[in-house]
């Protein structure tokens, strides 16, 4: 897991609720120079052994705060036997939801199986229905629901084979929202999401509906 940390001047690790248990840590401080320790108080969400949580830090050398969100690593993985042709292989997600198989048909023909893009285009729906219902309820605009499809363009270009473009479909069931205030968030929401940044390499362009 990755530490993100940012210095503040927020409340003390007493002032912040229930303590679900505590460790330390060592990282370097501004000049290098020293090791400082910091007390980590983690506030896990109920109905969970483990989430990402986010923690009050005080290192014992330094009198500010610090807030400190832990992000897991997501791990997939998958395995190819044979040639590319006539091989075939198994993709698996870490979290054990999903699994499939995938083959020379099912990725530059219309085998059955799944295939990278197929994933991709997965990813960036999923990304992209987070970040715009998250854009809409930070402004007020709680939405009923968010529904996204991601279409990826997979083909020859020169030297090999690429996406080269990604059509975002999106329809929002917004209670008060008019279309053009709609729109304005779908379009803040495909620069921010994640998963768009990633692929900033890539032609993505969007469709924008209100049900």
């Amino acid at each position: 897991m990755r530490a993100v940390t940012s210095a503040g001047t927020g409340p003390t690790p007493s002032s912040h609720g229930t303590r679900l248990d505590a460790s330390s840590l060592s990282r370097p401080n501004r000049a290098g120079a020293a090791s400082v320790r910091i007390a980590v108080i983690r506030a896990g969400l109920p109905g969970s052994n483990f989430l990402p949580c986010e923690c009050l830090a005080r290192a014992t050398r330094v009198t500010r705060w610090a807030s400190v969100w832990f992000m897991p690593t997501r791990v997939s993985s998958a395995r190819w036997e044979g040639d590319l042709r006539s091989g075939s292989g198994t993709v698996a997600t870490g979290s054990g939801t999903f699994q499939g198989n995938y083959s020379f048909p099912s990725r530059f023909e219309s085998g059955e199986g799944t295939n990278p893009e197929e994933l991709v285009a997965a990813a960036h729906a999923a990304c992209y229905s987070m970040a715009l219902s998250n854009g809409l309820a930070k402004a007020g605009h709680t939405p009923t629901s968010v529904e996204t499809s991601a279409a990826v363009q997979f083909g020859p270009v020169e030297g090999g084979f690429a996406i080269t473009r990604i059509d975002l479909t999106t329809r929002g069931d917004v209670p008060g929202l008019d279309a053009a205030e709609f729109e304005k968030f779908a379009q803040e929401a495909k620069a921010g999401c994640p998963i768009s940044k990633a692929l900033a390499a890539v032609e993505i362009t969007l469709d924008a509906q209100l049900v």
